[in-house]
């Protein structure tokens, strides 16, 4: 079996997951797909507002099957919920083989830190909507923990997944946590924590910022351009919880600075977009940028 790491790019002028509800949703459908096509391990993932990485162990035939299954029932979703047709078909997915266990470890770091590359103002442990918090959770000076509540049952099975599929008799036990199917039920944290032996050497990977290494080996395709109007409206929830004020104009000079760089990484704005929502100067903002 071979490693890849799977990324989807998001709508063009829409977002994957626009609330607490839509990740839930994400997850548990995540979850469901590696129940459903069992030659699928997930090693990782990570969900972000406008896309999602995932590190899964197997065969490219099953992983391809697995991206249409998730983004099926995602698009479905997000139609019903927003009354809006939605469909994830043409949204682009790149897969990368990963060939070697150095760089699955920098890939399995990478998509953890994504939080922090993009600009939100948290522990990647911290982030609900990714599997940091799966690994280690046992150790004495690991970095996370994690509580299991109760077995899944069909009633349960059924309003997680808004499904009426069956969850495969093999697979067992399958527990939940909170509104979310327990990560440790459908994530393969044991054979992660084998590959990073100990936390303190997790912790070592998760502190290297190899972002921009990945992403060139990623490959990625032609960003996806939010329009002016979405991004104006991001950035006032932005300035209210990162720097807990009210307007972009009450912002001091570095944290306009910081504000240039949340908005290069999150929504891939240009300088010409920046300095349009922000009222600079163009050639300032693009020796910021």
């Amino acid at each position: 079996m071979n490693y890849y790491h799977i990324c989807t790019n998001a709508l063009k002028s829409s977002l994957l997951f626009r609330d607490s509800e839509d990740y839930i949703t994400g997850i548990n459908y995540l979850a469901l797909c590696a129940f459903i096509y069992q030659n699928i391990e997930i090693l990782a993932y990570c969900m972000m507002s406008n896309h999602l990485h995932i590190v899964v162990k197997g065969d490219a035939e099953t992983g391809k099957k697995f991206m249409t299954g998730f983004k099926r029932r995602y698009s479905l979703w997000m139609t019903k919920k927003y009354n809006e047709y939605k469909t994830l078909k043409n949204v682009p997915a790149i897969i990368k083989v990963i060939d070697n266990k150095e760089y699955l470890k920098q890939v399995i770091a990478y998509v953890l830190r994504n939080p922090v590359a993009a600009g939100i103002n948290v522990n990647p442990f911290e982030y609900k909507w990714s599997s940091a918090g799966a690994y280690f959770a046992h150790d004495e000076d690991g970095v996370a923990s994690k509580s299991v509540n109760n077995s899944l049952r069909l009633n349960e099975s059924r309003r997680l997944f808004k499904t009426k599929t069956r969850i495969p008799e093999s697979i067992n036990p399958v527990t939940i946590s909170g509104h979310t199917v327990d990560m440790k039920s459908f994530v393969n944290y044991i054979e992660v924590e084998g590959l990073f032996r100990t936390s303190k050497a997790f912790m070592y990977f998760m502190a290297k910022d190899l972002d921009s290494e990945i992403e060139s080996q990623l490959s990625m395709r032609k960003k996806i351009v939010f329009q002016d109007s979405f991004v104006a409206k991001a950035v006032v929830g932005i300035c209210e919880e990162r720097f807990n004020v009210s307007h972009v104009n009450d912002l001091n000079i570095a944290d306009r600075c910081m504000l240039i760089s949340i908005l290069k990484r999150r929504f891939n704005s240009s300088p010409k977009q920046i300095a349009r929502l922000l009222n600079l100067n163009p050639d300032i903002v693009m020796q910021l940028y």
